[in-house]
């Protein structure tokens, strides 16, 4: 890479890029959060979705620090959005820091580092899920407050360590697949940007 230094227009496509990959979560949360069971695996749902901009984001912009900045902004502003719960903080700016150490091992260039850091990023916003067993009294209060009872019972039911397990599998799986299809919609861009 000739100029790996953030320009402001990388700064103003790290902003548009965050509001897309905001807005298409948060719709897939209205839509598929209101099924207790779906609920669960928004994430790897959103990451088959996700894969197409986290790869079209890095071959755009492509810089040390982007991805970073980027789920650094996407952590905090759904963090304040729905609540802030230290899981939410931790899992979510760990699993940034993983992402950003990954793509940029492979200078935003290798297509299994980019996919290794997806998948990391995947899991960037974990800590709602990860409060579900960490924080389990604190956090059936408030899905009863916001959900009601009936729902927060249902979701109740899935709170296991078998379900912790099928979470974190699929969501990986999501992030592969969503990696793939990224790369597949994505072929010119990659050919141009120089990602093998």
């Amino acid at each position: 890479m000739n100029n790996n230094k953030l320009e402001v227009k990388d700064f103003i496509s790290i902003g548009l890029f965050s509001a897309i990959y905001l807005v298409l979560y948060l719709a897939l949360i209205i839509t598929l959060g209101m099924v207790p069971v779906i609920y669960f695996f928004i994430a790897a749902i959103s990451n088959l979705i996700m894969g197409t901009i986290y790869t079209l984001f890095i071959s755009k912009v492509g810089k040390k620090y982007s991805v970073a900045i980027m789920g650094s902004l996407i952590v905090l502003i759904v963090s304040f959005m729905t609540g802030v719960v230290w899981t939410k903080l931790v899992f979510g700016l760990g699993a940034v820091a993983l992402a950003e150490f990954f793509v940029s091992r492979g200078e935003y260039k290798s297509f299994k580092l980019n996919t290794i850091s997806f998948v990391c990023f995947g899991f960037l916003l974990f800590g709602t899920y990860a409060s579900f067993w960490i924080l389990k009294d604190e956090f059936m209060q408030m899905l009863i407050e916001h959900s009601g009872t009936e729902y927060a019972d249902i979701i109740a039911t899935f709170i296991n360590p078998t379900m912790l397990i099928v979470i974190i599998v699929v969501t990986i799986i999501g992030a592969i697949a969503g990696s793939f299809i990224g790369k597949g919609l994505l072929k010119k861009h990659f050919e141009r940007a120089g990602i093998v």
